[in-house]
């Protein structure tokens, strides 16, 4: 069994082992983790894509399992000058932390949460409509705290949020987070405090392991 595990830094940062780790552990799996600190959404889902598409010149579909640790929607991308991690060409991320070009500025200064939330919730239906189409099983949440909702009840939106809503692969997306679980269950950081982006201890990866492992083993038998 193949693993592919993609996030922000938050999939991919601890003192120890991290939730992917454990996971891939316990099922005897491989592993292929290619978050990277600082994404953006577009670039989970871009990459994600791109990987299990070149996995599964390998490898059958029902051998792969797809673990996605979503962030929050005010992270955005340009296509830069130096190349990044795991082949992904010019594209680099940035947070509101970094805001050092014409770019950036304007992407913040034109930033609009409701539009934001949508394009989420429209590239969430068409990632998880592709892997159902190939029969690929996956687990979808979100690791940071800022995911805030909308009006769902808006027509432009209702229909896109009714099928996540539905879909027994997505975690509640706006009512749950890794980082809230952790400060819920009282495990520290082992960096910053988490109001200031701190990251789970690894004991935490290790609870949240054996939570979402809980889940997984609902998927495998449904």
């Amino acid at each position: 069994m193949i693993i592919y595990s993609n996030s922000c830094s938050y999939g991919v940062i601890s003192d120890g082992p991290v939730y992917s780790d454990l996971i891939a552990k316990h099922l005897n799996a491989d592993l292929l983790n290619h978050g990277i600190g600082g994404s953006c959404n577009e670039r989970i889902f871009r990459t994600s894509t791109r990987d299990i598409l070149k996995i599964l010149d390998k490898h059958n579909a029902n051998n792969i399992f797809v673990l996605i640790g979503l962030t929050n929607t005010f992270r955005g991308e340009f296509w830069g000058t130096t190349p990044a991690l795991h082949q992904d060409g010019h594209f680099e991320s940035f947070t509101s932390s970094i805001v050092d070009n014409s770019y950036t500025r304007e992407f913040y200064r034109m930033y609009d949460q409701e539009g934001a939330i949508t394009n989420l919730l429209s590239q969430l239906v068409a990632f998880t409509g592709w892997l159902k189409h190939l029969n690929i099983q996956y687990l979808i949440w979100t690791n940071t705290p800022h995911l805030k909702p909308i009006n769902f009840a808006e027509n432009f939106v209702k229909p896109l949020y009714k099928n996540i809503s539905e879909d027994a692969g997505i975690l509640p997306l706006f009512d749950f987070n890794f980082c809230d679980f952790s400060q819920q269950n009282n495990y520290q950081t082992f960096d910053l405090p988490y109001d200031q982006g701190g990251h789970p201890n690894t004991h935490a990866h290790k609870h949240f392991s054996d939570f979402l492992i809980t889940k997984l083993s609902l998927s495998f038998n449904g």
